[in-house]
């Protein structure tokens, strides 16, 4: 594809990272970055792959013909990404590639389903449930929660959410940093989280 050096370049100036910090994050050397970006060099599926998931884009948006977007738009319902599970339970990602400063999600468990033992990166969630009653378990901890009740905790924390009653358990989820850069800092950081 002719233009992926300049896609590339500019998911890494949107996400205000340098070439040595892309390099570094995507286990790549910087001279490598330069001459994709330049057009000098191609590059193979697994290299597009860790710089997609570096840039927090899918392989299709990093190798897609759009014009990479810099400015704030309306993101519609059709165009959200959408993972689906259980009985109708879903949770759909609310803010645009590639993540900046937050990502968020629109959780929504059917009644009695489930979403258990998760773990990811080394951010700061906030859950936020919008309607309907539930129970949130971080670590080993459970309470129930409901509308207008919210929580904040380590998304490298075990943590899980469960549906309760005969409504739909809605609820907000943002992470900051995002889960991709925080995977990245955990990396060199080891995950401190007390810094």
């Amino acid at each position: 594809m002719e233009n992926i050096g300049k896609r590339i370049r500019e998911f890494r100036i949107l996400r205000k990272l340098t070439v040595r910090k892309l390099a570094e994050a995507a286990n790549l050397s910087a001279s490598m970055i330069s001459q994709l970006e330049n057009q000098h060099h191609g590059a193979s599926l697994s290299t597009l792959t860790r710089l997609a998931e570096v840039l927090g884009v899918s392989l299709a948006e990093l190798m897609s013909e759009q014009p990479v977007e810099t400015v704030s738009r309306v993101l519609r319902s059709a165009d959200h990404s959408v993972i689906d599970w259980g009985t109708g339970s879903y949770k759909k990602c609310i803010v645009r590639r590639p993540f900046t400063h937050v990502e968020a999600y629109e959780l929504m468990l059917e009644a009695g389903d489930e979403l258990t033992d998760v773990t990811y990166g080394d951010s700061i969630v906030l859950f936020y449930a919008i309607s309907g009653t539930g129970e949130l378990t971080v670590d080993d901890k459970t309470e129930i929660v409901n509308a207008g009740d919210s929580a904040t905790f380590w998304s490298s924390q075990p943590h899980g959410f469960r549906a309760l009653g005969d409504e739909p358990l809605r609820a907000l989820l943002t992470l900051t940093p995002p889960a991709v850069q925080s995977s990245t800092r955990k990396k060199k950081t080891q995950g401190n989280k007390n810094d």
